[in-house]
């Protein structure tokens, strides 16, 4: 059986929760002759270092893929348009060409071996699967050693991460960072998580008010560039993330990079968002909700996993299914 998926989902931290899921299912229910594919995860596997290879993102590899896959990229690397459309438009070429079983679903849909949609898709030769969101967390727990491995980011991200941090290690007690997610989130969930810059420095000024002994750093990741005099109240303890743009800084890092150092700090301040739960499961780092303009925020509400306890979050699983 050879299983193709073929989109859903939104940008790269919600390709890597697709992927991730998908692959602890495959570990789980393969057999010899099965194949995965992952098609939306194309653009994405050279960011990590043991996928960087696999470009086809079709497991199990190594394994010799298909000259129908191989075809399909081909095309698909010349179309127009985002990933999204374009794995749409591969899965359109695919379904003319083979015979194939389409399944789209809209759900939480969790697969066992006795789901009457894994019997539909493991009794087919080759299935077209879609839709949002594809989950089932016990297999990913089981799996989890195996899925950090797999999205272990490429040493370029690790060496750029590692070298920003490592004076700010040695000059503060402790390194927070900070994601103010700004863009797409005046309309995710009706703009309820969307905070002004200068709310995220009324909350880090309660940090630092709440742990008086500690010489606390933050550093600040944004996808919108931001103004550095906003934070003068508390500067000399503010420092922008490689690939957050200010008025002062271009901001031409790679934003894996941002992810990485999210990873490697002691703690994690952020709206929902995939992106920071992410890198909270992948280091270990507690993760500070920002759910409501009129919070008072503490350290002490941390969640110790991003991930596993934010899906379960009455905020924060809106962002993480």
């Amino acid at each position: 059986m050879h299983l193709f998926f073929t989109s859903g989902g939104g940008r790269l931290a919600n390709q890597i929760l697709n992927l991730a899921h998908l692959y602890a299912w495959f570990l789980e229910n393969k057999s010899p002759a099965d194949r995965l594919t992952v098609i939306p995860f194309w653009p994405f596997v050279a960011h990590f270092e043991n996928l960087k290879e696999n470009k086809l993102a079709t497991f199990p590899f190594p394994a010799e893929a298909s000259l129908t896959v191989r075809a399909l990229y081909k095309v698909n690397q010349k179309m127009p348009g985002t990933f999204g459309r374009k794995a749409l438009k591969t899965a359109l070429l695919l379904s003319k060409r083979l015979p194939i079983t389409k399944i789209h679903f809209e759900s939480t849909e969790v697969l066992t071996l006795d789901s009457p949609l894994w019997n539909q898709i493991a009794s087919k030769k080759r299935v077209l699967l879609s839709g949002w969101p594809w989950r089932n967390w016990e297999l990913f727990e089981k799996y989890e050693n195996q899925i950090k491995q797999l999205f272990e980011p490429i040493d370029k991200y690790k060496n750029e991460a590692e070298l920003f941090l490592q004076p700010l290690k040695k000059a503060y007690d402790v390194v927070i960072s900070v994601m103010i997610r700004q863009s797409d989130y005046r309309t995710f969930a009706g703009g309820k998580y969307f905070f002004e810059s200068q709310q995220y420095v009324t909350w880090l000024k309660q940090i630092m008010l709440e742990n008086p002994t500690l010489n606390i750093g933050f550093v600040i990741a944004s996808e919108e560039k931001q103004d550095e005099n906003l934070f003068e109240t508390i500067y000399h303890n503010v420092h922008f993330a490689p690939a957050t743009q200010t008025y002062n800084a271009k901001g031409d890092a790679h934003y894996m990079v941002n992810q990485v150092i999210h990873s490697l700090c002691d703690y994690i301040i952020s709206p929902p968002s995939t992106f920071t739960a992410w890198a909270s499961f992948i280091g270990d780092v507690p993760l500070l909700v920002l759910k409501d303009i009129n919070q008072s925020v503490s350290l002490s509400d941390c969640l110790k996993n991003g991930l596993y306890e934010g899906r379960k979050h009455p905020s924060f699983k809106e962002s993480v299914q």
